[in-house]
């Protein structure tokens, strides 16, 4: 790939991306991996979240009234990128409450939690996996239970 893009200036900006999808009876995993973005569908289908690769992988979020329209213009999800870090990948919950994504904040690559109150409202809680003892505390119980795989 890089002698072929190498030997013309044309392809001297090409990169390459592997985007993976797990399902698994109600579980569905989505990985990317590249210059380019993997999207991620809230379960209603108003939301739709990605990476974007341009803004040091900052989260993007855009919204419709309902599934029939189109989506609008991507914002930034500010209350959970931060500013220097890496923060990407951003999965939901079956119910629409808590999200799953990963951040270079703490200095690696971590996972967090962010919880809201209502599909579609802003994240609210925000921390790192690691440090929350049980996720039912601060997720509803359909948001939890739809999250495992198992």
């Amino acid at each position: 790939l890089r002698r072929v893009a190498a030997a013309d200036p044309i392809l001297a900006q090409m990169g390459a991306t592997l985007v993976a999808l797990l399902v698994r009876r109600d579980y569905l995993c989505v990985v990317n991996v590249g210059d380019s973005r993997g999207y991620r569908l809230s379960p209603d289908g108003l939301e739709l979240f990605y990476t974007s690769r341009f803004t040091d992988h900052d989260l993007y979020r855009t919204t419709r009234a309902d599934l029939q329209s189109p989506f609008g213009v991507p914002t930034l999800v500010t209350e959970l990128n931060e500013p220097g870090a890496d923060d990407a990948s951003l999965s939901i919950t079956a119910g629409g409450l808590v999200g799953y994504f990963s951040s270079s904040r703490s200095g690696g690559s971590d996972l967090f939690l962010a919880a809201r109150s209502r599909p579609g409202a802003a994240f609210q809680l925000v921390t790192p996996l690691s440090a929350v003892e049980g996720v039912a505390a601060v997720a509803a119980p359909d948001d939890v239970a739809a999250a495992s795989p198992y």
